[in-house]
């Protein structure tokens, strides 16, 4: 059995076949909002995926899936999520990138000196681009690794980062994922290691439409101001989806899914502490 390629596959000649795994029996839609507004209504196959093939389409196309045959949501796996359209690419991840960074090597880790960084508030800017001149100057500073506070798309424009609510898209305000991509090739380029910062034990209170899709989430308890936390499959599930979607293309390289923090009713999760350059993790309940 192929697997399932979810979001926008765009195969050429004007076609595109769109996926979504939703846990509901509702009819769901797929509605091209730009640059026309149709509505292609989606079949469920054996394995629970609906998915619709819509022709006449380009990349650049705005669209949203209906989840409830009637309210427009984003696609939950598009890198451009938000309460805007979501867009169609030629190919889903933008391979033509022109990364410079094939003979990047860290510095070993004992020796990293990290800065903490948060994309909205580092210049008046707030965008992944507007760091780049900067960085000259952080390693003048010493430093060798920059870690992002979290980048996942949250509602409006600034935001702390730890109420995001569609982890496989990076912040539109901030540049999104082709921005993203550009800071990472630049900060390779000045010797400077990047770390992700993720949150998958919640989902912020507002702009969170995952819910819609099945039954993902807990009520176990409330835990304010967070929004809804996944239960314990979606967050055992989470860290490798965002990673296959969101890592692995802009940086070429995996996250290392050393800890992970394990929201209400999650005590069968397990993570481990990174390493101490002296000794080795340890696993912990």
């Amino acid at each position: 059995m192929n697997p399932i390629k979810l979001g926008a596959d765009y195969r050429g000649d004007r076609q595109c076949v769109f996926f979504m795994g939703a846990l509901v029996e509702t009819k769901q839609r797929f509605h091209l909002v730009a640059p026309e507004d149709r509505l292609v209504p989606m079949t469920r196959d054996e394995r629970g995926y609906w998915h619709a093939t819509v022709t006449d389409i380009d990349p650049g196309a705005l669209y949203f899936y209906q989840w409830d045959g009637e309210t427009d949501r984003p696609d939950p796996v598009s890198p451009t999520a938000s309460r805007k359209a979501c867009m169609v690419h030629r190919d889903s991840w933008d391979h033509a990138f022109a990364w410079t960074d094939a003979g990047w090597q860290p510095t070993p880790l004992p020796q990293w000196v990290m800065y903490e960084l948060h994309v909205g508030t580092f210049t008046p800017e707030g965008t992944f681009d507007a760091i780049i001149p900067r960085l000259p100057e952080l390693r003048e500073l010493g430093v060798n690794a920059l870690e992002l506070l979290p980048v996942a798309q949250f509602p409006g424009d600034r935001n702390w980062g730890y109420d995001g609510v569609y982890p496989w898209a990076a912040q539109h305000s901030y540049g999104g994922v082709e921005g993203l991509k550009r800071l990472v090739d630049a900060c390779h380029r000045e010797g400077l290691a990047v770390i992700m910062d993720v949150v998958y034990n919640h989902l912020g209170p507002e702009g969170n439409y995952l819910w819609g899709l099945g039954t993902y989430f807990t009520n176990h308890c409330t835990t304010a101001p967070l929004g809804a936390m996944p239960s314990t499959t979606m967050a055992r599930t989470a860290p490798a989806s965002v990673n296959m979607w969101l890592v692995t293309p802009v940086t070429g390289s995996n996250l290392p899914l050393r800890r992970i923090a394990a929201g209400c009713g999650s005590r069968h999760l397990r993570f481990r502490r990174p390493p101490h350059p002296g000794g080795t993790g340890r696993s912990r309940r």
